[in-house]
Formats: C-alpha cells, sequence, structure tokens
C-alpha cells in the first residue's frame, strides 16, 4: 500500500505530508482520541527498551540500546507488515509516533558511539530505508503519517534524539492513553527551556518547532499578528502565544499578554544521552 493510500484509509483524504489538509481532511477529533476504540496494536517490546534504557529526563543510554538491538530489531520487523488501517483511529495515531521514535533510536545506534548528533548520520531524516506497513518509508514520511492527524500536539510526541527536542518519554504511546499523553507532553515541553522562554520583557523565546511546522498550528484565532511580526507568515496562522497558553503554568502565563512579540530560539541538535540531558537539567 502506498503512502497516499495509507493517508486515505487514515480517513484524511486530500492530507499531504506537509501536514497541511483541505476541506475534505478528517483529522482525528478530541472526542475520537478520548473514546480510543478499535483493534490495538502491542508496543510491549518497545515499552520494555524504553523503560530500561530512557530515564525520566528523556536521557537516553544508547549504549544501553545498542547491548538490546536484537530486541530492538525484533519491535523493528514487528512494525513492517501491520495494516494500519484496521486499528482503532487513536491507535494508529499511537503507532506511528512510536514507529518514528523507535526508528530514530534505531538510527542512532547505527552510528553510535561515533556520533555527537543526530545530522551525524546521512540523509538521516530523508532515506527511506524503514519497512513500516508494508513500505519503505523515511522518518520525514513516518513523521507525515503521525501530523496526518491534524493535531499539533504530536510535534511534542515524537522525537528526533536531540536535546532540543520534546524528550522521549519512558513509555510508549498507546491508542487508549493517547489523549491524555499528548497533553502531557505538549505541558512538559512548553513549561520547558527548549519549548518557551518568557523574557523579562514580557516577549516568548519559542523552540523552533513553531516556526518549521507553523501549517501544523493553523488556526484562525488571536495572536496572528504576532506571528506574522515573528515570522513573516501570512494570515489566519494560529500564533504560539494563543497555542502555549493553556499549557503554560499561571505565574508564566501572567508574564506575557496575547499580543506579546515571538521570536525562536536556536535549536540544539546534540544528541540526548542520559549525560547530555542530565547536565542541561542542571544547567537551568
Amino acid at each position: 500500500m502506498s503512502i497516499g493510500r495509507l493517508l486515505l484509509a487514515f480517513g484524511l483524504g486530500a492530507v499531504l505530508l506537509t501536514g497541511c489538509r483541505d476541506s475534505g481532511g478528517d483529522p482525528i477529533s478530541r472526542q475520537q482520541l478520548l473514546a480510543a476504540t478499535g483493534p490495538t496494536f502491542d508496543h510491549a517490546a518497545w515499552g520494555k527498551l524504553l523503560a530500561d534504557h530512557v530515564d525520566s529526563l528523556g536521557g537516553v543510554d544508547y549504549a544501553g540500546m545498542k547491548a538490546d538491538q536484537p530486541a530492538l530489531d525484533g519491535y523493528l520487523g514487528s512494525l513492517a507488515e501491520v495494516d494500519v488501517p484496521k486499528l482503532g483511529r487513536a491507535e494508529q495515531l499511537a503507532f506511528w509516533i512510536d514507529a518514528y521514535n523507535a526508528f530514530t533510536v534505531a538510527s542512532i545506534l547505527e552510528k553510535y558511539p561515533d556520533i555527537k548528533s543526530v545530522n551525524d548520520v546521512s540523509d538521516v531524516f530523508k532515506r527511506k530505508t524503514h519497512r513500516v506497513a508494508g513500505q519503505l518509508m523515511s522518518l520525514n514520511n513516518i513523521e507525515g503519517m503521525a501530523r496526518a492527524a491534524a493535531d499539533p500536539r504530536v510535534h511534542f510526541a515524537v522525537n528526533c534524539a536531540s536535546i532540543s527536542c520534546p524528550k522521549l518519554l519512558n513509555r510508549p504511546y498507546v491508542g487508549e492513553k493517547l489523549n491524555d499523553q499528548l497533553d502531557a507532553s505538549a505541558r512538559a515541553y512548553v513549561q520547558s527551556a527548549e519549548g518557551v522562554r518568557v523574557k523579562d520583557d514580557g516577549s516568548l523565546a519559542v523552540s523552533s518547532i513553531f516556526k518549521w511546522y507553523s501549517s501544523d498550528f493553523q488556526h484562525a484565532g488571536e495572536g496572528a499578528n504576532a506571528l506574522q511580526r515573528a515570522f513573516g507568515f501570512i494570515g489566519g496562522l494560529r500564533s504560539p502565544v494563543s497555542f502555549v497558553r493553556p499549557y503554560m503554568t499561571e505565574a508564566a502565563g501572567a508574564r506575557f499578554d496575547d499580543n506579546a512579540d515571538v521570536s525562536a530560539q536556536d535549536y540544539n541538535w546534540s544528541l540526548n544521552t542520559t549525560e547530555a540531558m542530565a547536565a542541561g537539567r542542571q544547567g537551568r
């Protein structure tokens, strides 16, 4: 089945891998995520690897993962021929998130310990070398399948093996808990220094994720002018200001208003090792 047919089966009509959709699109609603009914996929093998080798800060023990390479390869093999459209709607989205995260770890292990960044792996996001759901896909393709759900919280669940990424959870995403997991991941990232910083002048320094994937945060709402000033986007885009406010602490939210200026932070692509993530936490 081609990627296009997978998208159709996912119920998204003309959804593109850029994350945009036309009026015929059918994103997963919050109600569908809450219901989370339908067949499931067993991510227990991936869950054990995460529990054994990822800490609470999202630091990854890549040496430990490499020692468990046969178990990881076995899990990745189980993704190869899954008939994803037969899964429940929420389970489909969880499947793509877990697949992305697992294949990213596998990509790091190809070169570890001789790399310092995911970008040290040649064409790591573009090469179509990962067999998922009956076809060879790239990490960008897999991420596109997750983005097709038209839920911007996906960006706080997929992990690109870097310090500035939303942290890798030490448990898998699963359909029955997905709505709560996505909310928790969005809240954790927005409240982190890598996600959003409120400056002394009341302006916001936000993750470059909000810039790179601006179309995924589309919404005709308050704050579009701030986004236009920051990144030069044309009207109708939802500003990071309006998106992040519900996920901020009350104290942080009181330090900026809805017309706050927004700028993008530099992105730290250094590998999200246990040591690096712990050092970053201590330095805050």
